[in-house]
């Protein structure tokens, strides 16, 4: 890092704290400590985002059924293919959209520095590709299926609501420590930081928004035509 923001100028006594667990607690001292020892650099984001997209991909192919069409095996390997490559393309865009936001409230920041605040956001996210492992013993290659055998109904749609649950919460506190990264590299407190998130969500969703409102305008035309 070339330049350091202001508020990491003035050392404080090294915490050894570890991000991978203490992000989920305490993300601005571990932010800060990353800013000021520059000991986790990008090579702990790529691998986060090998987590994080594998593991968005084998859900998404999982409530898609796509065991049905495809081997299990080969959606395991695109998924650690190809999830890595749309999660990082993801964070880079929400990345450059907390900047703009940041510099629209007054905040100051590096590409770097925001980066890494919302690259290890994503640690929940990433400790939830472990909880695969109860699934596919629970379930097996079913998981990716229309149908579920081998568990009682009730009881297999209790256990797949549960995980349901505990993704949505590890989703949940990864936004809620990016929040509190991006207040910390930008010297804010964390009602500001929170604004300049859901400010770069709003951006992240004027594109949709615009296409939807075209979909619709293209449909409507069609239907007047007729």
């Amino acid at each position: 890092m070339n330049q350091v923001n202001q508020v990491f100028e003035t050392p404080e006594p090294f915490r050894a704290l570890n991000p991978w667990f203490s992000m989920w607690l305490r993300p601005r001292e571990t932010v800060r400590q990353i800013m000021w020892t520059k000991s986790h650099s990008y090579h702990w984001i790529w691998l986060l985002l090998v987590l994080v997209g594998a593991d968005a991909l084998l859900d998404s192919a999982s409530n898609r059924d796509l065991g049905d069409t495809i081997p299990v095996p080969l959606i395991f390997i695109f998924s650690f293919i190809l999830g890595p490559i749309t999660a990082a393309m993801g964070w880079a865009f929400f990345t450059l959209l907390v900047m703009l936001s940041g510099k629209i409230l007054g905040g100051k920041a590096t590409f770097k520095e925001v980066s890494l605040a919302t690259g290890w956001g994503m640690v929940p996210m990433a400790w939830g590709l472990l909880l695969w492992i109860p699934e596919l013993i629970l379930f097996g290659e079913s998981l990716f299926m229309e149908d579920l055998p081998g568990l009682d109904g009730i009881v297999a749609v209790l256990f797949l609501l549960f995980f349901s649950f505990v993704e949505i919460v590890l989703v949940v506190w990864s936004l809620v420590i990016t929040v509190g990264g991006v207040a910390e590299v930008y010297g804010f407190s964390n009602l500001k930081g929170l604004g300049t998130c859901a400010l770069a969500a709003l951006f992240m969703a004027i594109p949709t928004f615009l296409l939807l409102m075209l979909v619709a305008v293209i449909g409507l035309v069609g239907m007047m035509a007729v």
